[in-house]
């Protein structure tokens, strides 16, 4: 693999902490929370954001993924800066993110017997 390739890896591993409690564990990635830049030395630049202004796992989670990237074979430092004029979306998710994300809330539904976005029984 190349060293963007194992630097994209290396972010997977690390989890939002609300997604893994909503048991529908997402990556920092595939929640859309990460960007970033290898230069040629391998020195690794990330920008991180969180899902909402109130988040206090967002130094957590900077430090987790700076110890993820200074694991990686050929990353030779890393920058991690938060942005906080992102404003987070749904729309900002991979894919799979999204389809993981509506699967388990349609699991979720579907054992409760309640309608999505009205919390009464479901008719028969």
């Amino acid at each position: 693999m190349s060293l963007a390739a194992d630097v994209a890896a290396a972010l997977d591993r690390v989890v939002d902490p609300c997604s893994l409690q909503a048991r529908a564990p997402q990556s920092l990635v595939d929640m859309g929370l990460v960007d970033w830049s290898v230069d040629p030395t391998g020195a690794v630049a990330l920008r991180m954001w969180v899902t909402s202004p109130c988040c206090v796992y967002g130094p957590r989670l900077a430090e987790a993924a700076g110890r993820e990237l200074r694991a990686v074979a050929g990353v030779t430092d890393v920058q991690v800066t938060f942005d906080h004029t992102v404003l987070w979306s749904p729309a900002m998710m991979t894919a799979a993110g999204r389809a993981s994300l509506a699967a388990r809330r349609a699991a979720s539904a579907a054992a409760a017997d309640v309608r999505p976005h009205r919390w009464e029984p479901a008719a028969p």
